[in-house]
């Protein structure tokens, strides 16, 4: 019994959820598919009723409440459909599978539904090169870095290209500061690393890139680092360090404590009311 209401139910909210669409016209189906445009169509009347809803003096509050719940409520709209959940499902399938390939290396990686030829040959030849998964970008920069690195070049794209560059800009902008604390090796070898790395990452996620770039640019930094150490710029960082905190703590030292202050405050109070006294100064 609960099943049949509940597939009733769900028949319900399909036949509703499809009279928008019906009269949206191409445009406004177009904008609804997309997930940003169920967003801006669910927050505008949310944030009309929560104006509406609420008392005077917490009617901005309620407006960004109610466009916050009519926002998810139009992103998630899509559920109240079959083919929605079945998409939303297989969405969350392969963002699983992503994660496990990137990270662990398991399995192959994931390919969009309606991806172009162009996009399957591009991730299909990204995974040969190991460039969809850590344990593939180990294996690879261990086995053939120089190959590695030249396949990682070609599948960053634009974007990847652009951000690796401009990560060696402001690197290069660090090392010429001379007010840090890390040496000119540490500096320069840590930002090449983490820009080698976040090229390297350019085919994986967010999470996988961060680590990727960001363990690449900590090694990299603790080798600049040795590098310093040999030539004496960390010595002579610990130096200037070392006398900087003296000189703060010399100047702390000189200066007079509140409880001196207070002290010499309360014993110039009476001198100062012997000055003046009723009928002339003493």
């Amino acid at each position: 019994m609960n099943a049949l209401v509940a597939e009733a139910f769900a028949d319900e909210l399909e036949k509703i959820s499809a009279v928008p669409l019906s009269l949206m016209g191409r445009v406004g189906r177009a904008v609804w598919n997309r997930g940003a445009g169920r967003v801006a169509v669910g927050a505008a009347p949310g944030a009309a009723v929560g104006y509406a809803a609420a008392p005077e003096d917490q009617r901005v509050q309620g407006a960004i409440l109610g466009g916050a719940v009519g926002a998810a409520g139009g992103f998630a709209s899509p559920l109240a459909t079959r083919a929605g959940r079945k998409a939303f499902g297989e969405w969350g399938r392969r963002a699983v599978q992503s994660q496990k390939h990137q990270l662990l290396g398991k399995g192959n990686m994931p390919i969009k539904p309606g991806a172009s030829a162009e996009e399957i040959a591009k991730v299909t030849a990204a995974q040969k090169a190991g460039l969809t998964s850590i344990p593939g970008l180990a294996k690879g920069m261990y086995r053939r870095p120089g190959g590695t690195l030249r396949e990682a070049w070609r599948h960053a794209g634009k974007m990847g290209k652009v951000m690796a560059v401009g990560d060696v800009a402001l690197g290069a902008r660090a090392v010429a500061d001379p007010t840090t604390e890390a040496g000119i090796g540490e500096k320069a070898l840590g930002t090449v690393g983490t820009a080698g790395g976040y090229l390297l990452a350019s085919r994986l996620g967010f999470v996988p890139s961060m680590l990727v770039g960001g363990g690449l640019g900590k090694l990299t930094g603790m080798a600049g680092r040795g590098v310093d150490v040999l030539t004496g710029e960390r010595g002579r960082k610990l130096k200037r360090k070392t006398k900087k905190k003296t000189e703060e703590a010399i100047g702390l030292a000189r200066r007079p404590s509140t409880q001196y202050l207070t002290e010499h405050a309360l014993r110039a109070i009476p001198e100062q009311a012997r000055q003046v006294v009723p009928g002339g100064v003493t």
